[in-house]
């Protein structure tokens, strides 16, 4: 199958997931996310959860960053979560903070997805944001990339190109894949 086809099939799957199952999955992916980042000193970057995508908001706290889409550009912006930090919709319905909020270059990423495999490809919504911008911060320094996903959206293959950039690890309510490199 290609990308496009992966993407709705998956999409479509994940959509017709019982509320209360994404729930609890998201809960017990959380908590895997929390057993692996506790202790981690760098900066942490998270997603805030749309269309069904894993519940990682409790994740959402000073000092986490968000990421922003800015018109015109590849890469995302990344943005400091504070004490009363406004969040606004963007045109892709994702609430992010708004523009006058500090800047931040993570060091640890976690990334919503729609499918992966183990080898750590994934297919997100095809707009090749956080490739774009998971290679620019790989070309400045070492970073982790994590991909929050329930484990029904593993497929055997995804289809890769140049551009593609693997994952460092993938959380699901099943277990945390590290694939080989």
């Amino acid at each position: 199958m290609d990308k496009s086809s992966i993407r709705k099939q998956k999409l479509e799957e994940r959509l017709m997931m019982d509320a209360g199952t994404r729930r609890e999955f998201s809960a017990q992916i959380a908590s895997h996310l929390s057993s692996h980042l506790g202790s981690h000193p760098g900066t942490i970057a998270i997603y805030f959860p749309v269309r069904g995508e894993v519940d990682i908001a409790s994740f959402l706290r000073p000092g986490v960053c968000l990421p922003v889409v800015v018109a015109d550009m590849k890469e995302l912006v990344f943005r400091v979560m504070e004490e009363g930090t406004a969040l606004t919709k963007n045109a892709y319905g994702v609430m992010e903070p708004e523009e006058y909020t500090q800047t931040c270059e993570p060091d640890v990423i976690v990334v919503p997805l729609v499918a992966f495999d183990r080898r750590g490809y994934r297919i997100g919504y095809g707009g090749g944001h956080y490739d774009a911008t998971i290679a620019a911060l790989r070309a400045r320094k070492k970073i982790v990339v994590i991909g929050a996903a329930f484990a029904m959206q593993e497929v055997e293959h995804i289809p890769e190109e140049a551009f593609d950039q693997k994952l460092d690890m993938v959380i699901t309510e099943e277990e945390i894949i590290v694939p080989l490199t």
